[in-house]
């Protein structure tokens, strides 16, 4: 049974994956301590009221999705598989 469910269950993992590698919201509110946050929340202090930094945005997004395309060409396969394996054979 898991050989046949390997690809669903990697599609499940990259997908729960990403949406836990870009909380925000959950985290904003919850975590007190600094050091415990997420690199998404690292963008927000390149923000102030007025002005935004745009280069150190778009460095630190380049560099917080690097793990994510990392994690997609390993499992590309796989992930495809699993979307595909509900799918009618005609």
């Amino acid at each position: 049974m898991i050989p046949l469910a390997r690809p669903a269950l990697i599609t499940l993992g990259i997908i729960q994956s990403i949406g836990s590698w870009n909380a925000f919201l959950l985290p904003l509110i919850y975590l007190q301590k600094q050091s415990l946050r997420p690199l998404t929340l690292g963008l927000l202090y390149f923000q102030t009221r007025y002005e935004s930094d745009y280069t150190l945005i778009a460095a630190g997004i380049s560099i917080i999705i690097v793990p994510m395309i990392i994690i997609f060409i390993l499992f590309q396969r796989q992930f495809v598989q699993g979307l595909t394996s509900g799918a009618l054979k005609g």
